[in-house]
């Protein structure tokens, strides 16, 4: 753009929708169950929680499995702006879903595979 002060109004407006955005995403991530989602039936984590991971995790994740993150990555800079004013008392809520979950998977497979009576 040519005209320096439309420039930095529109700048000023990007940045703005950036930061409303990334608020909306901790709201979505600590409240998945705010949002109904008729394809995401088992699990109560939100699925920007995909997103995250693949953008932190290694090409293939630790168990086994392909990518973690599926073939959708986030925008340039979102996961730091995501993270970068973020409390652990708003993250807190987000970890516990995915503990919550996560745990019930290990415990649904050990059951299958004739895994251990208790402890």
């Amino acid at each position: 753009m040519k005209d320096k002060l439309v420039r930095a109004h529109m700048e000023i407006v990007v940045n703005q929708a950036k930061k409303l955005s990334v608020s909306y995403c901790r709201i979505h991530l600590s409240n998945p169950d705010m949002f109904p989602d008729k394809d995401r039936s088992r699990s109560n984590v939100s699925p920007l929680l995909s997103l995250v991971f693949g953008e932190v995790s290694s090409s293939t994740n630790t168990f086994g499995g392909g990518p973690i993150g599926g073939s959708v990555g986030a925008c340039p800079g979102f996961i730091y702006e995501l993270f970068r004013d973020t409390e652990y008392e708003s993250v807190e809520p987000i970890l516990k879903h995915l503990y919550e979950d996560l745990r019930g998977i290990v415990c649904r497979r050990w059951r299958v595979q004739g895994g251990g009576g208790g402890s």
